[in-house]
């Protein structure tokens, strides 16, 4: 040791003078990383510990991003294994004295510290590095928390809004039995089973959460005006399409207006085949004859008519029932499929008989989408 008595004392004292403020900084860091609200937070930390070390630049990196100005010496390094004092890149341009203290996801450097850096000075490095690294962790916790409450009330919202408006029971148009299911796969579907009038009207509405929600109510407050129109599909789509685009959604819909007299005129617009059951067990399949409302408008949409006879049915679903999957035995995923459908529309004439085979069949079949089905009988122009 060299030195007179009074340079000893003097450095002695230099020394506990350091480690007092860096006891004093870590103190006070420890209750601003508890109150961070931000990752711009912990650089305002980097920057008072560089003022304690008497460093002359500082620079905080995390998640591959540098939240300060960086030199360019600096930036050409890459993110050390372990607390270093060389560079792995030298430049030419890099001080003389730098510590540098990785952590998980970033790393935090000091430097230009006339005199080498201490000992106090990279423990102090190293503690605020675990400090950072901490307060990062907790940081990005309480932003999951924040995701999951905002989605857990996003969902609520919109099961409200779905719930008001899509009915409980179907309003049957006189001279018509119905058999129908509509089960959403989660707390708010993107299903729609309604009856406006004499028509009924089946959608699947793309997304979800709030804006499907939403957008099914647009959908059904939609209907009453839309239904008085001759052109059905027209009227939806200039009411609907420009909401629908903006927003990059569209919805699948097959409308059907069931007259009095057996006669039934349609809408498909992009929705699954519509099934006719006639009385000789014959299935008929109707397909889309538009495209879904948000994909390409039309200036007009075709509407087509048939006429059911007494005891004669129709089917409407949608693709939570057609895609439902399963294991095929040769270890491949098949679907459900509109054949097999047909098959058992073709095998039963009563509603309820049908319905209830066709819930009870896809029970063996993995539903990972909302599943509606309603099906429909003419029970003939009856007596007023």
């Amino acid at each position: 040791m060299t030195g007179t008595p009074d340079d000893l004392v003097a450095s002695t004292m230099t020394a506990l003078a350091d480690a007092y403020d860096q006891v004093v900084f870590l103190e006070r860091a420890v209750r601003r990383a508890v109150g961070a609200t931000h990752t711009a937070d912990l650089v305002s930390l980097v920057e008072e510990a560089q003022d304690v070390m008497g460093a002359r630049g500082s620079a905080l990196t995390v998640g591959g991003t540098w939240l300060t100005r960086v030199p360019h010496w600096l930036r050409a390094q890459p993110r050390p294994d372990a607390r270093t004092f060389t560079l792995s890149r030298p430049t030419g341009g890099e001080p003389p004295h730098l510590v540098a203290v990785p952590f998980e996801h970033g790393w935090v450097a000091f430097w230009g510290k006339p005199t080498p850096f201490t000992a106090g000075d990279v423990r102090l490095a190293e503690t605020l590095a675990h400090l950072i690294a901490s307060t990062e962790e907790a940081l990005e916790a309480r932003a999951e928390r924040l995701r999951a409450e905002v989605e857990a009330h996003d969902r609520r919202t919109a099961a409200h809004v779905w719930r008001q408006v899509i009915p409980s029971t179907l309003k049957v148009p006189r001279g018509y039995a119905v058999a129908s299911t509509l089960k959403p796969a989660r707390d708010v579907g993107g299903d729609l089973l309604v009856t406006q009038g004499e028509w009924l009207v089946i959608a699947d509405v793309s997304g979800k959460g709030v804006p499907a929600a939403l957008f099914t109510g647009m959908l059904v407050s939609t209907l009453p005006l839309a239904v008085e129109h001759a052109d059905l599909g027209a009227a939806l789509a200039r009411a609907l399409h420009p909401y629908l685009e903006e927003v990059g959604m569209f919805t699948t819909l097959a409308a059907l207006k069931l007259c009095p007299d057996g006669r039934v005129q349609y809408v498909n617009l992009g929705h699954p085949p519509v099934l006719v059951r006639h009385e000789d067990g014959e299935v008929r399949a109707l397909p889309a004859h538009a495209p879904p409302l948000g994909t390409f408008a039309l200036d007009r949409y075709p509407v087509s008519e048939f006429r059911l006879r007494p005891g004669e049915l129709l089917c409407v679903y949608t693709d939570g029932l057609s895609e439902a999957e399963r294991n095929a035995p040769d270890g491949e995923r098949e679907l459900f499929g509109v054949h097999r459908i047909e098959a058992h529309v073709a095998e039963h004439t009563e509603p309820g008989e049908l319905h209830r085979v066709l819930t009870d069949a896809v029970r063996a079949w993995e539903v990972t989408d909302d599943f509606t089905l309603a099906v429909v009988q003419y029970l003939g122009d009856l007596p007023s």
